[in-house]
């Protein structure tokens, strides 16, 4: 099991705003999960290693989630216990306190639409690096030296002076932005903010199941997958021949 699958089985509480009650409704049937209010917030709780609700909650803004040990209680990727806790009250099942209410038709026109601002910021579990970005000059010396196993091991697309790679078996570019991911690409030691299932990022960007979204400090990027092809010496030698331009 993966450092990463571990990490998330051993959260078993999220502390959320009262406001984001209703999107727990997809859970509302599990006897297993219990909450607890507090003030203009709740404490969400439920066994270890449950990640059906720990996806149910990863979309919910300024959710934080925390597992219990000793009596203390550490928020994700903290070594120290928090001073933040549940409160000392009886716990309900969630079914308990969340109601379906009577469901009316809302005319297309009043709906409101709100734009989530995908990014990435520093932080996130480690991950195996599956992608690399970088200057195709940078790849003359690696793609000379290459052996044909290795060339053909990844897959590149060269645009111009950038190049791309995929692989698992990647090689070691001077200044080149590495990434995690398969179908969502993310720098590593980035992780997407706010912090959604991928599937989800992908629907919100519009991106088709013939293409790729890339991330970086400027933005993202969706890339047709048909844009990389195996890689060979031929291909990288081309793209750094200088074109002639054409006078007619």
């Amino acid at each position: 099991m993966s450092d990463k699958v571990d990490l998330w089985h051993a959260i078993t509480t999220a502390h959320l705003p009262a406001t984001a009650l209703p999107i727990l409704a997809a859970i509302r049937h599990r006897a297993d999960v219990f909450v607890q209010r507090d003030n203009d917030s709740l404490w969400v709780h439920w066994p270890m290693g449950q990640l059906d609700v720990v996806r149910c909650l990863l979309p919910i803004r300024d959710v934080q989630f925390f597992r219990s040990e000793g009596g203390h209680w550490f928020p994700l990727h903290s070594r120290l216990p928090s001073s933040v806790m549940p409160p000392a009250t009886e716990k309900q099942c969630l079914a308990s306190i969340l109601i379906p209410d009577r469901l009316e038709q809302i005319p297309p026109d009043s709906t409101t639409l709100t734009t989530t601002k995908l990014r990435v910021v520093t932080g996130g579990s480690p991950q195996v690096t599956t992608a690399l970005r970088c200057a195709v000059e940078s790849l003359r010396g690696w793609a000379d030296t290459a052996t044909t196993r290795e060339l053909s091991s990844v897959r590149g697309s060269l645009n111009g002076e950038q190049a791309m790679l995929l692989g698992e078996k990647l090689p070691s570019i001077p200044n080149a932005t590495r990434y995690w991911g398969t179908t969502v690409l993310v720098p590593v030691g980035y992780r997407i903010d706010p912090l959604v299932p991928l599937a989800v990022v992908r629907e919100l960007v519009g991106a088709s199941e013939t293409e790729l979204v890339v991330f970086d400090d400027n933005g993202l990027d969706v890339v047709p997958k048909d844009a990389f092809e195996i890689l060979s010496r031929s291909h990288v030698r081309l793209a750094l021949k200088p074109r002639t331009p054409n006078l007619m």
